[in-house]
């Protein structure tokens, strides 16, 4: 109770500093909040829109396969929805917040469409965590050109692969990382992180890294930004080719351990037993079942990406729990076969989305469990699973 009360002091405080008129650099947050694009095509002085990768469009998603006797509704909601266009912004002593790279104008407004965070503030940009400090520390001056590729979840490999490496994709194909200085990213030095990076011959370009500084805080003399990917819980064409793309000619090294997945027609069951979280109860049974029809058994975390995507391109069949371990189905030809298994208490349709991009089968499968019906905002995305084996043959 009294914690609560403290917040409830804190949000009201906020509240009243906020009507001050002076900048964010003084007091509070940000006044303002705005996107890039219409920034731009006011014609602020202080922000161009100078790229545009992709133009904006209209998906229409292959609905799923499912043994239920109706299709569950959030994907129904996204039938037909917008690819978001894909652009860069060019902002005169633009700064940048946060371990995630939240982005405010020279003018002191914040730019929602490149300061994207989990958790509340994915469907309100008011619920950005820049929106609750009472002061912001100074921020450092930069001169020179700097980008920023700086996104939630960059530790998670999904994330990282769907979220961040596109952003550096579109910045190499744009030739504006020969006028870059530095780059604004956040990583924790992981295999897959590393990867990447090198697979993009970044070498001379001098990275910042803001992972795991929630006080962030640089004004840059010229600010380069790449804008998301995707939207919330879906992800498009495009992405999906520029990430396959940049594996695709990858052979297996000699006496690689993934060498025994090397065979045509393979049947995947990507196991998650070494993962917190979103784990079979009665996994034995659902892989001796499995096994029956030729599944084997593989923990992605095991391999390289270029070992997965030399693995996956050779699925015909790929089953898990919903997890990043299935983000490699992005690897895999057209028709592939692909089941995605949730607990009814937590429930994504981005690997659906990723299987309607990539040319594959996708079907989905609940585990036991009442499945909600109209909303579910259950916060805890790993419950484990119990799968009902008669309904799953």
């Amino acid at each position: 109770m009294l914690k609560l009360i403290k917040v409830n002091i804190k949000v009201i405080v906020l509240k009243i500093i906020n009507l001050i008129p002076c900048s964010s650099l003084l007091l509070g947050s940000p006044r303002k909040i705005s996107t890039g694009m219409e920034l731009a095509l006011k014609n602020d002085i202080n922000l161009k829109y100078i790229k545009s990768f992709i133009k904006q469009e209209t998906v229409i998603e292959r609905p799923p396969g499912t043994v239920e006797t109706d299709v569950f509704y959030k994907f129904k909601k996204l039938y037909n929805r917008l690819q978001p266009e894909n652009y860069i912004l060019h902002i005169k002593n633009g700064r940048v917040w946060g371990n995630n790279g939240a982005v405010i104008t020279s003018d002191d407004i914040f730019l929602s469409d490149v300061s994207v965070e989990f958790g509340r503030a994915k469907f309100n940009s008011k619920e950005h965590p820049l929106f609750y400090k009472l002061k912001l520390k100074p921020p450092e001056e930069l001169k020179g050109t700097i980008a920023v590729v700086a996104s939630p979840g960059s530790n998670i490999y999904a994330h990282w692969l769907f979220d961040i490496l596109p952003r550096l994709i579109v910045l190499r194909k744009s030739g504006l990382f020969d006028t870059i200085d530095k780059l604004i990213i956040n990583h924790d030095n992981l295999d897959f992180q590393r990867e990447t990076l090198e697979k993009l011959n970044l070498e001379n370009i001098q990275f910042i890294n803001s992972f795991r500084k929630p006080d962030f805080h640089i004004r840059a003399e010229n600010l380069v930004v790449p804008s998301y990917p995707n939207k919330h819980a879906t992800v498009n064409k495009w992405v999906c080719d520029e990430v396959k793309g940049l594996f695709s000619k990858n052979n297996l090294p000699e006496n690689s351990l993934a060498s025994k997945f090397v065979k045509p027609n393979l049947r995947l069951y990507i196991s998650r037993q070494n993962k917190p979280g979103r784990n079979f109860n009665n996994e034995d049974e659902v892989f001796n079942l499995l096994r029956e029809y030729g599944f084997e058994k593989i923990q992605c975390e095991n391999y390289s990406i270029a070992e997965k995507a030399g693995i996956f391109k050779n699925a015909e069949y790929v089953i898990g729990t919903h997890g990043s371990g299935l983000a490699n189905v992005v690897f895999c030809k057209a028709g592939c076969k692909v089941i995605n298994i949730f607990s009814p208490n937590y429930f994504d349709t981005f690997l659906w989305s990723l299987a309607n991009a990539s040319e594959l089968q996708y079907y989905y499968f609940f585990g036991e469990g009442e499945i909600p019906e109209i909303q579910d905002n259950r916060p805890n995305q790993n419950f484990d699973i119990t799968v009902n084996m008669d309904r799953f043959k």
